[in-house]
């Protein structure tokens, strides 16, 4: 069959992967009627490709596609299920700790007598370490997290379907796994020697040499976020690529791939093994075989070929968003940047031929990678952030040619200086003024206007999917991109789009309910912000809607803290407020609480016990919930639970209406009229 179809393994891959996406959000049993038609339409087109030979591509894809939906049921029998049936039970548990988390650890071991990857729920003082091998009795329960956070697809994407919570002494043995154990005292040692190296720009260095974040400084990672240079300090496939340039000098030897997979190898295992690490070690390896076995290259078979391994590994790794980033990017760089150079050095024909003309070719060629990978991930960052960054291609243009800088002189200088600590404390120095330099011009580009766009409507994100299929597809085609039609054909949905939303009224005000761990609202009232309380989860929803500060603060219980990020707003703690804009009108009480008046409908923001009598929606904090006599309106009405809710609702509040307890809530007053999403 293979000798009919033109790239077989990358179209195999294509229907594996589109099984996979298929049966994500299918349960277990609509798995197999799902199978039986793929296997009935893959013996239809094997039947028919013996007659005509143009049946076997959509064989060999419909091949993929049935063995990516046998693939999936079949891993969710023999790992996902048999560790859910353990949820909500106890038992003896030994753990092998392999990976440090946020509130706990990765690992592996003898669970309820399964063998299971888990999540080990435990506070970490330093005591335990990867490596270690823990014994105790423990409790067993599926994923779980705040609101809005999807904590089980979250520890799917690791391979992680079960959580451990210890129930009573443990039992340690220290090192039982020594090459585990040696690679986290290594690991720490150099970044004990980064922090000694360079002071007070140890945070971003170790995150951008091996991949630590805890102890990036947040305004360094809200400029990043706003100029889209996050990438940059997130160890990935283009930190693994630097260091399989070193190995670049011996390129006129066919070997110097192979010298250069252990010390790929190594890092990548230094670093975490991130998933985008694994892509580009992957590829590193596809690439290695193709030229030892003298075979031409072709992106798209070693894209799709590694994505295959990867979720043979673990299918559930879709969900994971540096996957999609890690892909989308690559895969522009390759496809759209060949194209988009051609067309940004057209002008260099005509300059004369010298050193000019080739400094400008090789500026496009710089250009149309940036900005091929930017255009690329658009769909996953509008997809996942709802917000773009508008000036990302200024922003790398500039500096992304920095990085590699940084990041083999700060490799190199740390360890010069396990040889002589002066001279790499020198190079240190150096490193850290070009470090300070880079990120003196990132926040002068996050501090430009509207340097962040929201774009949180659903269908921005499925129009830069759509469009960007129709870029890869005429990319492999080798069609011509930049003609007025391919134009106007990626623009309709858009022009679409911005007449549709032209022509959908306006709201007149948002309130915007966070899923976080403290209570926290955002209103937007005809050109002012107002937000109630403060939540870390605030600052992404202020940077969605382009706010560097709220105009008003009702600090409310634990909201102190905004008191102290936002020093402009003016605080109304104590104080009453009456504004009318229309048909609106917002009352805020001196203790804290507010009232949001429409044509007939009025909703209520409730932080602090108080009785209110009519309530046409009510959003509900955390203190007014425990307070039974402040609840005697509720009865009638929707409710928005802020935060974690109370375990138990007082028996005096019952609840006619479901209350919506999931993810972010909006909602939209438009006309007086108040509607929920």
């Amino acid at each position: 069959m293979a000798r009919h179809v033109r790239r077989p393994l990358a179209l195999f891959a294509a229907g594996f992967l589109c099984a996979l996406f298929l049966t994500l959000s299918l349960s277990l049993p609509a798995c197999f009627p799902v199978a039986a038609a793929a296997a009935g339409a893959f013996l239809f087109a094997l039947f028919r490709a013996k007659k005509r030979e143009r049946f076997y591509p959509a064989a060999v894809l419909l091949l993929g596609l049935l063995s990516g939906i046998l693939f999936q049921g079949g891993y969710r029998l023999a790992f996902v299920e048999p560790a859910r049936k353990l949820a909500g039970g106890e038992g003896e548990v030994s753990l092998l700790v392999t990976e440090k988390k946020n509130y706990g650890f990765s690992a592996f071991g003898e669970v309820g007598g399964r063998k299971a990857r888990v999540f080990l729920r435990l506070y970490d003082d330093g005591e335990y370490r990867p490596g270690d091998r823990l014994s105790f009795y423990g409790k067993f329960s599926l994923p779980a997290g705040r609101q809005g956070f999807d904590a089980e697809k979250y520890y799917l994407s690791d391979g992680i379907p079960l959580t451990v919570t210890p129930a009573g002494e443990i039992a340690a043995e220290k090192e039982a796994f020594p090459p585990l154990a040696a690679l986290y005292s290594l690991r720490t040692a150099l970044l004990s020697r980064v922090t000694r190296l360079f002071g007070g720009h140890a945070g971003e260095m170790a995150a951008l040499l091996w991949g630590e974040r805890s102890s990036l400084p947040e305004e360094t990672r809200l400029a990043l976020s706003r100029t889209g240079l996050s990438h940059a300090f997130v160890v990935s496939g283009m930190h693994l690529s630097f260091v399989i340039s070193l190995f670049a000098l011996l390129r006129a030897r066919r070997s110097y791939l192979f010298a250069a997979i252990p010390a790929a190898l190594f890092f990548a295992l230094l670093t975490g093994f991130g998933v985008s690490v694994l892509r580009a070690f992957l590829m590193l390896l596809y690439a290695a075989l193709g030229s030892a076995l003298r075979r031409p290259r072709d992106p798209l078979t070693s894209l799709l070929s590694t994505l295959l391994l990867i979720l043979l590994y673990n299918p559930f790794a879709l969900y994971d968003a540096a996957l999609v980033y890690s892909y989308l990017s690559v895969a522009g760089i390759f496809f759209l940047s060949p194209r988009l150079s051609e067309f940004l050095s057209l002008p260099a024909s005509f300059l004369p031929r010298g050193i000019l003309s080739r400094i400008f070719r090789t500026l496009s060629g710089t250009a149309a990678v940036s900005a091929s990978a930017g255009i690329a991930v658009l769909p996953a960052s509008l997809f996942y952030t709802g917000r773009l960054a508008l000036y990302f291609l200024p922003s790398n243009l500039v500096l992304l040619w920095l990085v590699p800088v940084l990041f083999l002189g700060g490799l190199a200088s740390t360890l010069v200086s396990y040889l002589f600590f002066p001279l790499g404390a020198l190079l240190g120095d150096a490193i850290g003024f070009l470090l300070s330099l880079f990120l003196g011009v990132d926040r002068l580009f996050a501090s430009l206007p509207h340097a962040v766009i929201g774009a949180g409507h659903p269908l921005f994100a499925l129009f830069a999917f759509l469009g960007l299929a129709l870029l890869f597809f005429l990319s492999l085609r080798e069609r011509r991109i930049l003609r007025p039609r391919v134009f106007a054909l990626l623009l309709l949905p858009f022009l679409l789009l911005g007449l549709f939303l032209r022509l959908s009224p306006a709201p007149d005000a948002t309130v915007t309910c966070l899923a976080g761990r403290n209570d926290c609202v955002l209103l937007l009232l005809k050109g002012n912000s107002f937000l109630f309380g403060f939540d870390e989860t605030a600052m992404d929803l202020l940077e969605r809607e382009n706010i560097a500060s709220p105009d008003y603060l009702i600090p409310g219980p634990g909201g102190e803290e905004a008191l102290a990020r936002f020093p402009d707003a003016k605080n109304l703690a104590g104080e009453n407020l009456l504004m009318t804009a229309g048909e609106l009108s917002l009352r805020i009480t001196p203790d804290g609480n507010a009232a949001l008046y429409g044509r007939e409908e009025t909703l209520r923001i409730l932080f602090s016990p108080a009785i209110r009598r009519k309530a046409g929606l009510v959003i509900l904090g955390k203190a007014a919930a425990r307070d039974p006599d402040a609840l005697s309106f509720l009865p009638d009405a929707p409710l928005v639970l802020l935060g974690q809710p109370p375990r138990a609702l007082p028996s005096s509040l019952r609840i006619e209406a479901e209350p919506f307890l999931e993810g972010e809530v909006t909602v939209r007053v438009t006309g007086g009229h108040f509607t929920v999403e």
